[in-house]
């Protein structure tokens, strides 16, 4: 949920009056001072009791603060019919919660200042609910405005007063009212300047309709048998399957016959069915019954699409086989049609092995620049405007643009929104994100024009190893729809369409995600976004109609640069060459002010390491350019910056300066989806705390939209064993809601037909492969994530949504594993990647163990939506599984398989143990640890996993040595020796990223075991909470903030002696189950009396570390006895 900037005041228990805020400032840097702490115990009890109870007094009245709708504050363009809306509730009584609400909407604020509610009037709803709540009236339109506002009723039924109003906006909820077509540069669309195009190969005639057909026939010279075909595809031998392959047949047949007319025609091979995935290696070959035939026809009957309106058919061969042996070297071949040309012949297709080769990179499309190849030049950036004339005073304007690559867009000059690289990342065939703006102040009576820069960002640029790039196009495009709603009723509607112009001579001569952008100051375009522009010079757009992808609102926050950093140091580590330090990795870009003469080239590079003797270090970035090049124009202190790239970098080499560079120089930009921070969290380990923002920062460099692989090497997917881990850190560190909502959907687009979850999603790059698909505690995470975002934000919705593709992926490892052990169909079968040590968890037991885990969740779902008989089914199904485990893997003393520490953490975190056997493994995984010497053998699969059931099952003190620890491999060192997490616990040994997901999710041991706070999934989004803090002998005190759903929780216990004092804020309309470390419910006092005889202050039981007691809503000062 939204919350406050860490080391904000929260004023969620009070309105901020003087008397709190000095009750605050009494608490100061914590509610538990070392002047208290000098109190003997009743006064200091008394001291905070005499505060509390001024507060008491000056606020009584339920307050409601902080309202949104669907995770966000004041959506605009949202296409969601029935939006969830949330408030919070502020009370300084204990036990205070909302009994009522009456929700009032509007159309228009006017109206509900009036009390009026034109669009819905919930009435007084007797209801605790706060959250999550569906609006409920009149249908909504597009374009929709609604203003809305709440009153609540406390526990003795007062009234509050009205909240402050709120509003959300909906977008074009209907393809229909799209008339924007996609737009883009006519030079980088022309088919002969596209990049990696087959030659050396036949290649068929370009059609504007997939349905076309197209045919290639052999004569064999007489009647011969055979068994087979090979229908080649056009890509060269050697090239890395994650390139796609172009213009394979989408849906075919194959026919013999004896004549020539194919009257007797026979088929062998019929896929005219559904569409046929292309095949990403150098041969395809078909098997079938054997046949005599003296003609063999290939027939086409749906082209595969190439580019916007371009189909056609690419082959590198098409051969004839009687078993091994090809016959049809020397057949006759007629096609329906085929280009001739040096590059392209039907002549190739009599070739049994391919001789395909991809054409050089364009130089119509390419740049010279001085120490830049050619190749790196590829990602050009168009330049397009529309003039348009506005001849009546306007009422209001909206614009709706999205991009297939990355946009920047101006009205009038002005920049349109603060978001980079918008308009965000999903699979492009699937569903593409779309922005809403009001430019009601942009817009001018007269002439008007937008303007648009083009990136080609996700879409068409560098993504992955292997020189990737062009993985769900060649080039990029805007769609944009600007709405100008007239003074006198009427709509002027401006769209991207072929009266827009563009033109490649600006001065961003290439932008790319991983390689950089290239500048030429020289070629600047003065005022090209002003409708004064002289643009004569420039081209008709290419255009092209919009497909039948769907255009969808942003759920996630936007990219934006969040933080400007200035260097620790500046070295000259070689005449003329200096090395900027900034202290931290982070993901962004520079900003450089320099001033030199014309064609003066300044180079920017980045990298994560430095080498010894002081120069920059890019081996981690296993060959991504990650530069900006400049050719100054002569000018004074320009200012510079990139557009549609970004870079994981702690160092930066400039070289070109001419002088010693200013201290500001160059300051660090730090980009990513806008998400605020949440939880707030310090601890008496410098160590720990170090961790926690070590994690942070790690997570924070990669946010894009998706979960990104790595901040600095070219492994820009999302990989859902990387995040799957961390889900619980992100969200007890960040306003997650929305990020994960949106990849849930993400998760759900790349499912597979016969259920699997694709490891890499977006899964664009490798769309219609099993590559990266149903990995063993890779795909599982499109289970558990959903789950965790109901458990912290009690959201119904994603289980309704998810649950049946959750369902499906659990039947699909059950179908092909009947008996309940994971061995068959693991996709990949990654196994414990990257584990630290050996033994490491075998990957049959692992797997099973997920399998295990993802039947329990599905079971939990089900119960959660009301369906019994799943329920019932899942959880009978989890049980097999175990069983199954236990008796394959577990021996009567509790070792499991090879006695990795993995095996236990699986196996504990998924329980899968009943006691005894429980106890037993436990006490072999503390015994392995020590004979490690307090380090981890443990990789992707368990390491978080690890720390967690230490804790929970009686070996808390070793959880807390091991990350206490310092040498390799260990959490300690990576944070004592880098400011991110790294992808191994060796990856300085390894040469692998250092900036990744895994180990940052070390976070969710510090909140649950350190601060104590857990959440609980059988009462979801905070509800029902369960604090636990667990001293150690490495951490004596804590002090955590988290800003619930419901509200800020506040957690602060520090351990004095044999003493161990408590307080928490728990929000209104939550209670908590507390588990003291010690003592019994007698020696447990809140205040200056029992704790069982205070307000709010319920016994529950013992258990096996002390007392339990449930508190309601409220400010509570507990002080116990410590067990030790």
């Amino acid at each position: 949920m939204p919350g406050r900037k860490i080391g904000m005041q929260s004023n969620r228990f009070a309105n901020g009056t003087e008397k709190m805020i000095s009750r605050r400032k009494l608490l100061g840097s914590g509610m538990i001072t070392t002047l208290l702490g000098a109190l003997p115990r009743r006064a200091w009890a008394l001291a905070l009791n005499s505060v509390e109870s001024v507060t008491d007094v000056r606020h009584e009245r339920m307050e409601i603060a902080r309202l949104n709708c669907e995770y966000r504050d004041n959506p605009i363009g949202i296409d969601v019919p029935r939006p969830r809306l949330f408030w919070q509730l502020h009370s300084s009584r204990r036990g205070d919660r909302q009994t009522a609400y009456r929700i009032m909407v509007a159309s228009d604020q006017n109206l509900l200042k009036q009390g009026k509610a034109d669009l819905w009037d919930s009435g007084r709803v007797l209801s605790d609910q706060t959250a999550q709540i569906e609006y409920g009236g009149a249908p909504l339109e597009s374009r929709q405005e609604c203003f809305w506002r709440v009153m609540a009723w406390d526990k003795d039924g007062r009234p509050s007063r009205w909240s402050d109003t709120a509003s959300w906006t909906m977008g074009l909820l209907h393809p229909n009212e799209w008339q924007a077509k996609w737009v883009g540069d006519a030079v980088l669309a022309d088919a002969a300047n596209r990049p990696l195009t087959p030659i050396d190969c036949y290649r068929s005639q370009l059609a504007r309709d997939p349905n076309v057909e197209k045919w290639i026939t052999l004569d064999l010279g007489s009647a011969q048998r055979f068994d087979a075909v090979d229908i080649v595809p056009a890509r060269p031998e050697g090239l890395s399957a994650d390139f796609r392959t172009v213009m394979y047949p989408q849906r075919f047949k194959v026919e013999t016959a004896s004549g020539q007319d194919f009257s007797d025609a026979r088929t062998v091979i019929d896929r005219t069915g559904g569409n046929f995935a292309a095949p990403r290696t150098p041969n395809c070959r078909f098997d079938f019954a054997s046949a005599e035939a003296r003609y063999v026809r290939l027939t086409i009957t749906k082209l595969a699409k190439w580019a916007g309106s371009d189909y056609g058919v690419a082959l590198g061969g098409f051969g004839v086989y009687a078993g091994q042996v090809c016959i049809s070297r020397e057949a006759r071949i007629s096609c329906s049609d085929s280009i001739e040309s040096s590059e392209y012949s039907q002549s190739y297709l009599e070739k049994a092995k391919s001789a395909v080769e991809l054409s050089a990179d364009s130089k119509a499309v390419t740049v010279e620049f001085p120490g830049v190849p050619e190749s790196r030049t590829v990602s050009r950036v168009p330049m397009l405007r529309r003039e348009f004339t506005v001849g009546e005073p306007i009422r209001r304007a909206r614009l709706y643009v999205t991009a297939q690559g990355f946009y920047e867009l101006y009205l009038n000059e002005t920049r349109i929104g603060d978001q980079v690289l918008a308009p965000g990342y999903t699979d492009y065939a699937k569903r593409i994100e779309y922005q809403t703006f009001d430019v009601t102040a942009l817009v001018k009576t007269g002439s008007n024009v937008l303007g648009a820069l083009l990136g080609y960002g996700w879409y068409a640029g560098h993504m992955n190893l292997h020189q990737l790039r062009c993985i769900d196009g060649f080039f990029p495009m805007l769609l944009g729809q600007l709405e100008i709603d007239l003074a006198d009723g009427r709509r002027l509607t401006i769209v991207t369409d072929e009266k827009w112009k563009t033109t490649l001579s600006g001065p961003i001569l290439w932008s790319d995600l991983l390689d950089g952008e290239g500048y030429d100051c020289r070629r600047e375009l003065a005022g090209w976004n002003e409708s004064s522009f002289d643009d004569s010079g420039w081209k008709a757009a290419y255009s092209e109609p919009r497909d039948g992808v769907l255009l969808v609102w942003p759920r996630c926050q936007p990219v934006r640069q969040v933080q400007t950093l200035r260097p620790i140091s500046i070295r000259e580590v070689k005449p003329n060459v200096f090395v900027y330090d900034f202290g931290q990795e982070i993901s962004g870009y520079c900003r450089l002010k320099v001033t030199g003469a014309a064609g003066t080239a300044v180079k920017l590079r980045h990298a994560e390491m430095i080498a010894p003797d002081g120069m920059i270090d890019v081996g981690s970035l296993w060959g991504v350019a990650a530069e900006e090049d400049y050719i100054l124009d002569g000018r004074s202190d320009r200012v510079l910056e990139p557009h549609f790239t970004y870079h994981g970098f702690r160092y930066v080499e400039v070289t070109g300066l001419t002088k010693t560079p200013a201290d500001d120089a160059l300051l660090a930009i730090w980009i990513h989806s806008d998400i605020e921070t949440a939880g707030d969290f310090s601890c008496s380990n410098d160590l720990f705390n170090r961790m926690m923002e070590v994690a942070r920062r790690t997570q924070s460099n990669l946010l894009f939209d998706v979960p990104a692989a790595c901040a600095g090497r070219s492994e820009r997917f999302a990989w859902l064993g990387d995040i799957r881990p961390c889900v619980q850190t992100a969200i007890f560190n960040m306003d997650a809601a929305g990020f994960f909502t949106k990849y849930a959907i993400d998760i759900r687009d790349e499912q597979t037909a016969d259920g699997r979850y694709c490891d890499i999603t977006p899964h664009d790059a490798l769309r219609d492969t099993d590559r990266s698909v149903g990995s063993p505690g890779w795909a599982d995470a499109g289970v558990s994530l959903p789950w965790q975002v109901y458990a912290n934000y009690g959201d119904h919705r994603i289980l309704v949504e998810h649950y049946a593709s959750a369902r499906r992926w659990v039947d699909f490892v059950f179908r092909n594993n009947p008996d309940c052990l994971w061995k068959n169909a693991r996709g990949n079968d990654w196994g414990d990647w990257l584990s630290a040590g050996t033994p490491s968890t075998p990957k049959e037991v692992g797997s099973t163990a997920f399998f295990a885990h993802s039947a329990d969740l599905v079971s939990k779902m089900a119960a959660k939506l009301g369906y019994g008989d799943d329920a019932a089914r899942y959880r009978d199904l989890f049980e097999r599984i175990k069983h199954a485990f236990v008796e394959a893997y577990v021996t009567s003393e509790g070792r499991i398989a090879n006695d990795a520490q993995g095996n236990y953490a699986l196996a504990l975190h998924f329980d899968l143990l009943d006691e005894p056997l429980r106890s037993k493994s436990v006490m072999r995984l503390v015994e392995g640890i020590r004979r490690n010497e307090d380090h981890p053998t443990t990789g992707f699969w368990n390491s978080t996993e690890l720390l967690l059931e230490l804790s929970r099952h009686g070996g808390h003190s070793e959880a807390a040595r091991m990350l206490n620890t310092r040498t390799m491999p260990s959490w300690g060192y990576i944070a004592e020796n880098g400011t991110t997490f790294w992808e191994s616990f060796d990856a300085i040994k390894r040469n692998q990223s250092l900036c990744h997901w895994t180990f940052s999710g070390v976070g969710e041991w510090l909140w649950r075991n350190v601060a104590g706070l857990n959440p609980d999934a059988d009462d979801p989004g905070y509800r029902s909470i369960t604090i636990r803090p667990r001293p150690a002998k490495e951490v004596s005190s804590c002090r955590a903030r988290f800003p619930s759903v419901r509200g800020d929780i506040e957690i602060e216990w520090a351990l004095r002696g044999r003493e161990f004092r408590l307080d928490l804020a728990i929000p209104a309309g939550a209670r908590a189950k507390v588990f003291f470390p010690g003592g019994d419910e007698d020696s447990v006092s809140e205040g200056d009396v029992s704790a069982k005889k205070a307000s709010g202050v319920r016994f529950l039981s013992m258990s096996d570390s002390g007392p339990v007691f449930e508190v309601e809503s409220g400010r509570y000062h507990f002080t116990s006895n410590y067990a030790g």
